[in-house]
C-alpha cells in the first residue's frame, strides 16, 4: 500500500521501489527546468553591439549636422563681415569722392568770383578771382568728375554764341575748352547739357555759319569727343525761322530723355508762305546714343 493506495504491481524488467523509510521525508516531484541556448551570450552582446552603432551612427549625424551648420553659421559671418567692410569702405570713399559744389557771385559785370563749397565741412572759399571777364558756373560734372568744373562767358551785345572755359580746380588755371570753336553759331539756344552735367547736345542748321547741318550731336564736355547721333531731311529744321546768322536764335527746342537720348522738334516750310524764313512744326522727334 502507498498513501492508502495498493501499490501496483512492478513492470518486468525493472527494479521494485524500494519502501518508504519510515521516518523519511517523501521525496518531492522533479520540476522540469528550461533549456538554455547555447548562443544566448553571443546573442545579447550583439543586441549591445547594434545598439551601440545606432547610438554611435545617430551622434555622427548630429556631430555632423552641427558642424555643417557652424560652417554655414561661420560663413554667413565671414561674408556679413565683409559686406559691411566694402559698405564701409564705399562709404569712406564717398565722403571723400563727393563733388564739390561751385557757384558764381559778381560784384559788376567783369568782376567774377567762384566760390567752392566742401560737402563734407561746408566750408565757402573763393577758388578763382578774374576782374576783366563774366563767367558763369556751367557745368559741373556728376560723373567721372576730374577736378574741372566748365564755365560760359557771357559777352557784351546779343551774341547767340556759347564760350565754354575749363576751370581746373586744384591749380585754379582756366583754359578755353577743346570744343568752343566747334559748337554750334548759335550755341546759347541751339546746345542742352545733360542731367549729369557731362554732355552737350548740338544741333546743327545755320547755313553759312556752321560747318555741319542737318546733324545733331552729343559732345562730351570731358574728353571734347563727339557722336553724330541723328540726321534731319534737307527738307527739314530744327529751328523754327531760317534765313540769317541770328534767325532762329530762340527757334530749337532739345530736351534730355534720359542720359541717353535727345527729342528735338522737326520743322518743315510753310507752303506759299509769303515769309519763307517762316517754318511750321512738323513732329516731335527722339534721337539716342549707340
Amino acid at each position: 500500500m502507498l498513501n492508502g493506495k495498493p501499490t501496483p504491481p512492478p513492470v518486468p524488467g525493472t527494479k521494485p521501489t524500494p519502501p518508504p523509510v519510515p521516518g523519511a521525508k517523501p521525496t518531492p516531484p522533479l520540476v522540469p527546468t528550461e533549456k538554455k541556448h547555447p548562443n544566448l551570450g553571443f546573442v545579447i552582446a550583439l543586441v549591445i553591439l547594434g545598439l551601440l552603432f545606432v547610438v554611435s551612427a545617430a551622434f555622427a549625424y548630429w556631430t555632423t549636422t552641427q558642424s555643417q551648420k557652424l560652417t554655414t553659421d561661420l560663413v554667413d559671418v565671414r561674408a556679413n563681415l565683409a559686406e559691411t567692410q566694402v559698405k564701409l569702405e564705399a562709404s569712406e570713399a564717398l565722403i571723400k569722392a563727393q563733388i564739390p559744389f561751385f557757384y558764381d557771385t559778381h560784384v559788376n559785370f567783369l568782376q567774377t568770383s567762384i566760390h567752392m563749397i566742401d560737402p563734407v565741412s561746408g566750408k565757402d572759399e573763393i577758388i578763382f578771382e578774374v576782374d576783366d571777364a563774366h563767367y558763369i558756373v556751367f557745368a559741373i560734372p556728376r560723373i567721372s568728375y576730374d577736378g574741372r568744373i566748365f564755365l560760359s562767358s557771357v559777352g557784351e551785345g546779343d551774341d547767340p554764341g556759347l564760350a565754354l572755359f575749363e576751370l581746373d580746380v586744384e591749380s585754379k588755371q582756366i583754359t578755353e575748352s577743346s570744343i568752343n570753336k566747334k559748337l554750334p553759331f548759335t550755341g546759347k539756344f541751339s546746345t542742352l547739357l545733360s542731367s549729369d552735367e557731362t554732355r552737350l547736345a548740338a544741333a546743327y542748321d545755320n547755313p553759312g555759319y556752321d560747318d555741319r547741318a542737318k546733324e545733331l550731336l552729343v559732345w562730351n564736355l570731358l574728353t571734347g569727343e563727339f557722336e553724330v547721333i541723328g540726321t534731319i531731311a534737307e527738307v527739314e529744321y530744327f529751328p523754327n525761322i531760317q534765313g540769317n546768322a541770328f534767325a532762329g536764335a530762340e527757334g530749337y527746342e532739345l530736351e534730355w530723355k534720359d542720359l541717353n537720348c535727345v527729342q528735338t522738334v522737326i520743322h518743315v516750310d510753310i507752303p506759299d508762305a509769303e515769309d519763307t524764313t517762316q517754318k511750321k512744326f512738323k513732329e516731335y522727334r527722339t534721337f539716342c546714343e549707340k
